[in-house]
């Protein structure tokens, strides 16, 4: 069972040499980020974007022998998904272009990498002040996600943890307060969810405080079988997940890594301003996953 970002990248050691197909890769932070995940043994990069643009911040970087595949900014997305399609046990990782244009061609009936599942991001995060790792979900994807849509971003950030060997995940809905309130439409999704999910270890609508503190739950004289060692916390919203994600990262510190399921294989989603430490366990899990998801699918 893994507890920290540590455990995962000595997870990774075991992990086969992957092809990653990074859509607008002209990125001084990204290129770093690739360059220690090759040094791991972990990829082989391949980059799209603007070749001459490529040419220049490899060199910066004395990066030398990696695919450059030249695609106007337009197209950009459309020949990485192309070329993830075309060459075997290749992910998809997201540079210098917007998530929009990324999943609108990931997307695509015809041309993309779609399953009939949902999308959803999760971001892994170890923080100092908590002990053991969240997974929070989804601040990218399903901006004001609805009942059946909260239900598919359970279903698949439980998927993810499972296959890291948390077979039970504790799993909570948060809410603005841990009771259901016609007036605050949060809790009444997190309660529909809960019955939905009920033969597992999942409860909502749960204040943020009791899912993450036992002290908490007592104050409030609040019964949960998941109080204080929650390993999940799905969000009502993008923004509210999103909120909480970038303040546990640039206030608390933490070491944050995320990862888009629900596609034929994981997406490695990074934000913009992230440093190269974070693109790089954005890697690492998605790599992870996919080695797991390929040992599970065999077995």
């Amino acid at each position: 069972m893994i507890k920290t970002w540590k455990d995962i990248m000595a997870e990774a050691r075991f992990v086969k040499r992957h092809k990653i197909v990074v859509a607008g890769a002209e990125d001084i932070l990204i290129l770093k980020a690739l360059r220690d995940a090759v040094d791991l043994g972990l990829i082989e990069p391949i980059l799209v974007g603007n070749k001459q643009e490529l040419k220049r911040c490899c060199r910066e970087l004395s990066l030398t022998d990696w695919p450059l595949i030249e695609a106007g900014s337009a197209e950009i997305a459309e020949v990485a998904v192309r070329l993830v399609r075309s060459t075997p046990g290749a992910l998809l990782m997201k540079g210098r272009i917007s998530t929009a244009d990324l999943m609108k061609a990931v997307l695509n009936r015809q041309t993309g990498i779609r399953t009939n599942r949902l999308l959803s991001h999760v971001a892994a995060v170890e923080t100092s002040g908590y002990h053991k790792l969240l997974f929070i979900t989804d601040g990218a994807i399903n901006l004001r996600p609805d009942t059946d849509t909260l239900e598919g971003i359970t279903t698949n950030v439980i998927e993810l943890v499972r296959r890291f060997g948390i077979d039970h995940p504790r799993t909570a809905l948060i809410a603005l307060v841990e009771s259901v309130n016609p007036r605050i439409k949060s809790t009444q999704t997190a309660h529909e969810i809960a019955i939905r999910f009920s033969n597992q270890l999942i409860e909502g609508p749960l204040s943020l405080d009791i899912a993450l503190s036992t002290a908490a739950a007592q104050v409030k004289d609040f019964s949960s079988r998941i109080a204080g060692e929650t390993d999940i916390l799905v969000m009502p919203n993008a923004t509210s997940c999103n909120v909480v994600v970038k303040a546990l990262r640039l206030v608390g510190g933490a070491k944050i890594g995320g990862v888009v399921l629900g596609a034929q294989i994981p997406i490695i989603l990074v934000s913009r301003s992230d440093d190269a430490n974070s693109k790089l366990r954005s890697i690492v899990l998605s790599v992870t996953y996919q080695e797991k998801l390929n040992s599970y699918n065999a077995s």
